[in-house]
């Protein structure tokens, strides 16, 4: 496994561990925000590898449009469990707890579309 795989595994796996301690009520907020920034941050690293490559001509206009899907798939998401994560720290109902859980799995499953789509490209 390359570099790129590893550290791309490996904060997949600290946004699902991070999801996984939110379950303390007392550190769930403070969980839930730690795990949004720690996908983010991955989220532009890679856009800002393949903005670089794009600039350099590795890859094309094609991968381009491509790779911008997937990020604002991703940043769709993100901002929806921003937001679902801010209304449960008003709250503090199930509701918005069960419904910042499913925006944050979302967040999950659309990071790692993005990886596995620049996973090619950062080899």
């Amino acid at each position: 496994m390359n570099a790129t795989r590893r550290l791309s595994v490996m904060v997949f796996i600290l946004v699902g561990l991070s999801l996984v301690l939110i379950g303390c009520q007392d550190s769930f907020i403070t969980s839930g925000f730690r795990s949004l920034v720690i996908s983010k941050a991955q989220y532009t690293a890679t856009m800002e590898t393949l903005g670089d490559l794009y600039k350099s001509g590795v890859i094309g206009d094609e991968e381009k449009a491509k790779a911008v899907k997937y990020g604002t798939m991703y940043m769709e998401a993100h901002n929806q469990a921003v937001a679902a994560l801010a209304d449960y720290a008003i709250l503090e109902t199930d509701e918005t707890k069960d419904k910042y859980l499913r925006m944050a799995s979302l967040v999950s499953t659309r990071l790692m579309s993005l990886l596995e789509f620049s996973e090619k490209y950062l080899q």
